[in-house]
């Protein structure tokens, strides 16, 4: 099926969108849209996320996931979110948004080049620059919903972006919806179901549990499988009692993927004041974003995104796969195929054992 919604894809290259954005490389394709590497009649490159209505349900699902990520992006005046310079609607009147080309990896694609989990060195800032930017979302009165490592990206320049703001919701929309977000990424609230206590201290909860899977290299719950991975979220407590990971760090981890929200950290300020507070007391920051996406491997256009993944049963046990798997990532749409341009596998010295 990838495979046919790829070649359907790249169909579309060649294509001028409104007489302006001409289509010359399909960068991923996702559950909801595609998206290609642009070129503007005046040769500016940008990116053009293209929405697919079958797979959004209905073109005004479509339409109204375009204009929620659009609406986001013009709310909130910060560097940790993705420019939509763009958006309109194509001959067949499919909505489509114009984004700022980026260049770098996701959170998901660093802990895998370095043999499964960052060092905190490494990733503390990454955090930091994470909460930040959550931290204007959230005071814009607008929820996430789907924050994971493959939502956080990191540009060669050193900037965290967060992605994907199509499960958002804020204060002047809502999204109808039976299911939303990630297992493995989902509070409590979210794995049961409960849509209207999904707020910010879900958010938050999933930032934490970003933050632990990059550092440990496996999820907050055990489960084979998304089904055992939503019934442990939504009926256990996280233990990480067993963690390698400074008790300082874990305190503040601990506190966000409290099962109870009003246990939680009040908000995004807080849990980034108590992260920095745990970080300098114990030695372990300020070593620099750059350090961290140093070993990803260089490439032309065809392949600035990408995101190093494993099969269905690798992603449930963290294990790494046999085989690295190569996914253009952008704006949150993800395509795994297999890689034959280059290995991704690290050097054997910083592979897991």
């Amino acid at each position: 099926m990838r495979v046919n919604r790829r070649g359907a894809a790249e169909k579309m290259l060649g294509h001028e969108l409104d007489a302006k954005w001409r289509l010359v490389r399909v960068l991923g394709t996702g559950g909801t849209a595609t998206v290609y590497e642009a070129v503007h009649r005046n040769g500016r490159h940008a990116a053009v996320k293209l929405l697919d209505a079958c797979a959004a349900r209905d073109l005004a699902e479509a339409e109204r996931q375009a204009m929620t990520e659009s609406q986001i992006a013009n709310a909130i005046d910060h560097p940790g979110i993705v420019q939509v310079h763009d958006d309109g609607v194509t001959s067949a009147g499919v909505p489509y948004l114009v984004m700022e080309l980026l260049d770098g990896a996701t959170l998901e694609s660093m802990r895998f080049l370095a043999g499964g989990r960052l060092r905190l060195q490494e990733c503390l800032p990454v955090l930091e620059a994470l909460l930040e930017t959550v931290a204007a979302v959230h005071d814009a009165g607008i929820v996430h919903r789907d924050i994971k490592p493959e939502n956080v990206f990191v540009t060669r320049d050193g900037e965290v972006k967060l992605l994907d703001f199509g499960l958002a919701i804020g204060p002047t929309w809502m999204r109808e919806s039976p299911w939303f977000g990630t297992p493995g990424y989902l509070a409590p609230e979210q794995a049961r179901g409960e849509w209207a206590k999904v707020d910010a201290q879900s958010d938050l909860w999933a930032v934490a549990a970003t933050a632990f899977t990059a550092l440990e290299g496996r999820l907050v719950h055990r489960g084979r499988t998304s089904r055992e991975l939503v019934a442990a979220a939504a009926a256990y407590a996280v233990d990480l009692d067993d963690a390698e990971l400074p008790e300082d760090v874990l305190s503040v981890l601990r506190r966000g993927l409290a099962f109870h929200r009003w246990k939680r950290w009040p908000d995004a300020h807080a849990m980034l004041v108590a992260l920095r507070t745990a970080a300098e007391h114990g030695m372990h920051y300020r070593s620099g974003i750059m350090r961290a996406i140093r070993p990803l491997p260089s490439g032309d256009s065809a392949t600035r995104f990408f995101h190093v993944t494993a099969s269905e049963e690798t992603r449930q046990t963290h294990r790494r796969p046999s085989e690295p798997t190569l996914v253009r990532t952008l704006a949150g749409v993800t395509e795994r195929d297999t890689c034959p341009v280059f290995s991704l596998r690290p050097p054997a010295s910083r592979s897991a054992g």
